[in-house]
């Protein structure tokens, strides 16, 4: 049974705003219209057929959407929506870190579980909304590849945009095992940082990385090393600046470890999400 009182929902969306992007065009039908008529070719046409055009510019901008719902005006309606299908009443919120969105939610998570405020956290992460603009965003930053995703790879030249969702449900281990659930993963911990001050927001830094690294890895074994590390889940963008630093963090970090470590990212199969 769902402890309702005692679950939170705390829901990752990053780039996710196609209820809003589908209206765009319909509200801007008068500004779009404005600039129509100062046309050369528009202004030459007989009344008539400018109201066919005007009508069937109106028809072509309004086709497609889902319509308006109170929907359009809520951030968090990811979040919101799931406490509300499933009558939750604990905290509800929707985070956005950019490439860190779903990792910046299950930390959110975990500390709800530890300060003992909820017992249950849906925890999950969305990104279904391949704009125009976030193409465009991406191609001037030069992170988009034409060819294909290949991380860590000499043919590496940007990544593959994707769309999907997932969720878990994470809980103290101690009341999964008293509920007899089903246990799929243990997180043992989460280290996060920021780059601080740098040449761009979304330049890597391979100091920042480490210092994300050593605070996870210190929270799990204390300091004792990490020589049980076999196989790490890398960021892995297939950019050239993204890859290098992410392998020259890695390598100094493992440095001091003999046993090989597995190196792979799934965004080569899925594509870019959060």
């Amino acid at each position: 049974k769902l402890p309702a009182a005692r679950t939170a929902v705390i829901i990752a969306s990053c780039l996710t705003n196609e209820l809003n992007s589908d209206l765009q065009l319909k509200y801007y039908y008068p500004e779009i219209l404005a600039r129509l008529e100062k046309v050369e070719g528009f202004i030459s046409l007989t009344e008539n057929e400018k109201q066919i055009v005007r009508d069937r510019l109106k028809e072509g901008l309004a086709q497609g959407h889902r319509g308006e719902t109170a929907d359009c005006a809520l951030i968090d309606k990811e979040s919101s929506g799931v406490a509300s299908f499933f009558g939750i009443e604990g905290l509800n919120y929707t985070i956005d870190a950019a490439c860190a969105s779903s990792m910046a939610a299950l930390d959110a998570g975990r500390m709800e579980l530890l300060s003992g405020s909820h017992d249950m956290v849906i925890v999950g992460g969305v990104n279904t909304n391949l704009s125009v603009e976030t193409f465009v965003g991406f191609s001037k930053m030069g992170a988009l590849s034409a060819e294909g995703s290949f991380p860590f790879d000499e043919r590496a030249g940007g990544f593959v945009l994707g769309e999907g969702a997932g969720v878990v449900v994470i809980k103290r281990m101690k009341d999964a095992l008293r509920d007899g659930d089903r246990i799929y993963a243990v997180l043992k911990g989460i280290g996060s940082s920021s780059d601080g001050k740098g040449k761009a927001i979304a330049a890597p830094n391979p100091e920042g990385q480490e210092i994300a690294l050593r605070r996870c890895y210190d929270s799990i074994c204390h300091g004792t090393g990490v020589s049980d590390i076999g196989y790490i889940e890398a960021h892995g963008t297939s950019t050239l600046m993204g890859d290098y630093a992410e392998l020259e963090t890695l390598k100094k970090f493992f440095n001091d470890t003999s046993s090989p470590i597995g190196l792979s990212s799934v965004k080569s199969q899925i594509g870019h999400l959060l």
